[in-house]
């Protein structure tokens, strides 16, 4: 795997499809996803920062509303 560098005092993004976690399958996630059943989405935010406006409709799509 390739190594990723990043500034003092920043971590650096390892892709999903590039992480030990997904290329040695742990949880099923690869598995998931070359069978067409992972979605992808982003947000303009921060990490962890998530506005409501971004993962409300996400929930409401994938898991299901109140109403």
């Amino acid at each position: 795997m390739e190594e990723r560098k990043a500034g003092k005092g920043e971590k650096a993004i390892v892709p999903m499809r590039e992480h030990p976690l997904y290329l040695e399958d742990w949880i099923g996630l690869r598995a998931l996803d070359e069978s067409g059943r992972v979605v992808l989405a982003s947000c303009d935010s921060e990490h962890m920062h998530l506005p409501i406006e971004c993962w409300k409709p996400l929930v409401e799509q994938y898991v299901g509303s109140r109403s």
